[in-house]
Order: structure tokens, then sequence, then C-alpha cells
């Protein structure tokens, strides 16, 4: 599938490759370096490399007039001779025709030693052209965020390019311990209250945080990822309590343990591998272990459920119920879906929308098509995240990484945003088209098929701990079933015998 977009240099058709995520323009041979939320490893074959200043590809995505880009190159030649004030005044003669014109922003950055001017330039290419990946990959080294690309790894494997690498021995981490301030007893969280409590001396702590958590392009993760020498897959990560000093041992998937000498409750914060990004926001549990277990019997006792519990259940011996903390990437999005009924006459447009909040679950412990039927969750409610809110919950560190939850998230999107669009619009249109001589008139119709296509940008995310009450369900003649409970809304989801759905 492929479709049309305009070239920025030469106004021509670009040709975009849907299925492989690539741009091309056939007439000049332009290729874009930064294509939506997408990430070049290296510059195209065809454009000169960036060392040659004579010659450095434009990037910006606004074509410049002749008379712009001439000024530009003279600025280039004159920074390649070593003189950086001819060189500002043809970048800023060239801004004078247009300040849309972000290359000489960028190079203007070059002409200063002084921070907060490189600064402030790297900020105006940014307002003009928030999402071009050159300006953020730019902008992120100017801040100290990214390592030299000397240091990227060669060997690429999987996902964007990401090399995953198994810790010989356990690494170690740093953590926070939940403590109360007064006593030094161990805190608990109290769901009904939404507070923290000490057990020993009932001092009660409002977790006082307000906002949903900061949002983080897609493309300065990626970026993030591309520039690390490597990316760890940790296998157990090691603390030492602030309290006994013992050694502590996580598994790799668990965010929070106990210290088994002093009973003192360990969040993880950060290791030396750099294997994982903390959550950014979090939303507190509603409901307790009564509600949860009650919320699962009353699923069973009701409606056609009922009916199969009948005929096809044995009764229930007994239960177990925990609750924990599961780790989902939230995205957020502009899509632009672009319809087409094909024919002579063109009949064609776009319409845009912006989706919030799209879920792609992290977690592989849990069935993901069990947890697809407790959502949604309202994420209106979360509160930045805050270790506290783990006192007594336990809750994982993700499996799937972002940039593999955002594969997941974009066919999500592009389905959600064709769907509502095709509510909108008829399957099939009638048109006219030019009939042969053998038909004996100019023109019949014919019915075309609506064509839609959708494309992403502006992708956004923040990672965040969602809870769930686990509870398995033991029959008296042996069978284990798991339920499923959304600890914010009561929504519940039944498993058959060995993780089945009923």
């Amino acid at each position: 599938m492929t479709l049309n977009l305009k070239c920025p240099r030469c106004d021509h058709f670009m040709t975009l490759d849907v299925a492989r995520g690539t741009v091309k323009c056939r007439h000049c041979g332009y290729v874009p370096l930064y294509d939506g939320n997408a990430i070049r490893d290296e510059p195209p074959a065809q454009q000169p490399a960036v060392t040659d200043l004579n010659n450095v590809p434009i990037v910006s995505q606004k074509r410049p007039s002749n008379r712009q880009e001439s000024l530009f190159r003279e600025g280039m030649r004159a920074l390649k001779q070593g003189d950086p004030a001819a060189a500002r005044e043809s970048f800023f003669g060239a801004l004078e025709l247009g300040k849309d014109f972000i290359d000489p922003w960028l190079w203007l950055v070059s002409t200063t030693d002084d921070p907060n001017e490189q600064r402030q330039y790297m900020e105006w290419a940014l307002a003009h052209e928030p999402n071009n990946f050159r300006v953020i990959e730019a902008r992120n080294r100017l801040d100290g965020r990214l390592k030299n690309k000397a240091g990227a790894a060669k060997h690429r494997g999987g996902g964007h390019g990401i090399r995953r690498l198994q810790p010989d021995a356990p690494v170690q981490a740093e953590s926070d311990t939940m403590n109360c301030p007064h006593c030094g007893g161990r805190m608990v969280y109290d769901i009904a209250g939404g507070a923290v409590l000490c057990a020993h001396c009932n001092t009660r702590t409002v977790i006082d945080v307000d906002g949903y958590g900061q949002h983080t392009t897609l493309v300065e993760a990626l970026l993030k990822r591309k520039y690390q020498a490597q990316y760890w897959e940790a296998a157990d990560r090691v603390v030492t309590c602030q309290n006994c000093g013992a050694q502590v041992t996580f598994p790799p998937r668990a965010l929070v343990k106990q210290c088994f000498f002093c009973d003192s409750r360990h969040v993880i914060v950060a290791d030396n591998a750099e294997s994982f990004e903390q959550p950014d926001g979090i939303v507190p549990f509603k409901l307790d272990e009564e509600k949860a277990v009650q919320a699962v019997y009353e699923a069973m006792h009701g409606g056609v459920i009922r009916r199969l519990t009948r005929f096809m259940r044995d009764p229930i011996s007994y239960h177990e119920a925990h609750a924990i903390y599961i780790p989902f990437w939230a995205f957020d999005a502009t899509v632009t879906v672009k319809w087409n009924y094909p024919g002579p006459v063109e009949d064609r447009g776009e319409y845009p929308y912006i989706l919030y909040d799209v879920l792609a679950c992290g977690s592989d412990t849990l069935d993901r098509k069990l947890m697809a039927r407790i959502e949604p969750f309202d994420l209106k409610q979360m509160r930045r995240y805050d270790p506290r809110y783990l006192a007594s919950q336990p809750a994982e560190i993700y499996r799937l990484d972002v940039d593999e939850a955002s594969l997941n998230a974009r066919a999500q999107m592009s389905e959600t945003a064709r769907a509502r669009l095709r509510s909108r619009m008829p399957a099939r249109k009638q048109v006219a088209v030019r009939a042969g001589y053998t038909v004996g008139k100019d023109y019949v119709t014919e019915t075309v098929e609506l064509v839609l296509s959708a494309l992403i940008n502006d992708m956004t995310y923040r990672l965040v701990l969602l809870p769930v009450w686990n509870v398995m369900l033991h029959e008296d003649d042996g069978d284990i079933r798991r339920a499923l409970v959304n600890g914010q809304t009561g929504a519940v989801a039944l498993g058959g015998p060995l993780g089945g759905l009923l």
C-alpha cells in the first residue's frame, strides 16, 4: 500500500510505503531523515556526509527559497573557513527571509560558545518543527542527554535496533525504603483512606502529589535507546537494606520486595545497568480484597455465567487474592486518516484525530486477553508516581519495552481512527467512468470502495502502574481458575481451567 505526499524540496509527489515505513521522492531522490516517529540508523546513501560543510543536507521540513538556501550555504562556507562572525551574518540573513527554515537556527549553535545562546537557537528550531528528529537529537546532545554515537551498539537485533544482553551476575540497584518517619516502623497503604499508615505507631501520611505524570515523546525514547551501548535485560537486582545492611535480591520483574531479616519494604528506583524506566504515573487501588473477591463471586453467579456455573462448575473450596500493580504504556498521538474513492475524478480528503491514553500492557505475567477484558482504566484519576503507593501492594517492572509496545499501540490507534471515519462515510460510492465504444454511451456508473490509510505523528507516552487483583479460585475437584479484577473500577474477567477464557 502506498500513499502520495509532497516533497519539501521539489514539490513533486513522494511515495510512502506504509508496510516498510520508508519515504522517497522519485523525482529528486530526496529521503527524509525523519519520518513520523521512525528513526534511521544512518543518513541515506544519496545524501552527502554532514562532515562536508559545503554540501550539508537540508533537514528542515520547510523548503527554503533559492535566496535562503544561497545565504545558508554562504554561512556554511564561512564556518568551514573559521569565520563564525560572517557565518552568523549569513545565517541571520537567511532567517530574515523566513524563520521557519530551521537549518540556520541549528548551525547558529556552532557560532557561539555561550550555552544560553546555543539553547535559545535550539529552542527556535524546536518551536517551528517540534517533531523533527534531527532537531530533537541535536537538543538532547546539547543538554548532555545523549552519548556519542561511537558508543552505540554495532550488533543490532530485534525491536528498533537494540541489542539485548543478559548480565552474568546480579545488578547492583538503589531503592527507597518504606519506613515510618517517626518510629522507623513498616508503612502500609490504606486503600480506603488513600494514605500511608505506620503499622506500629499508626502515623498517617497523605501522599500529596498531583498531576498525571510527564509525557515523553517516542522520538526521544528511541533516540536514547539508539545511542545506548547496549540494552540490558537484568537477571536479578541486589540492593543493600538501609535498615540492617543485609543484601536483598530482587527477581528480574519485581519492583518491590521485603528484607528477609528486618521486614523493611524496598522499592527499586534505579540500577547500574540502566535497564528500566521509572513509572510516570500510578492509579491507586480503590477496591480492597473483600470488595474484589465479592465482585468475582457476583460475576460467577450472574447472567450467562450463572448458567455456565450451574452446569459446568464444581463448588469453590477456597480462594487466594493478591493485589499487584501492572505496568502499562499509555500513548497519545495525532492520527491523520486519509480517505479516497478511486476513480477518474479525484474524490479524496483527510481527517485528523487526537487519541489519548491508548494502553499497551508491558507485562506478560498475566493473560493479556484476560487483562483486556478488565479495561478500561480511568486515567483521569491517575496520580504522579510516588514509591509510597507501593507500601503494601507489589508492582512489576515491564517486560515489553516502549519501542515494542508502541507497535501494538500504533496498530490499535490506526484501527480506531479508521473505524471512526468509516462510520461517518459510505463504504461504497457510485462514480461515472468513461465507457468504451462498444457500450454505446460516453459514461457508465461503477461502484468503488472506500480506501482508508492512517498516518500517526506526534506520539508521546507515559509509563503507568495500574491496579489489578489476581484471584485464584480452587475448586473441590482440584481445578484452579484465575479471575482478574480491575482494582479501580471492579470490572471482572473470569478464566477457565489452565487459564482458558469463559
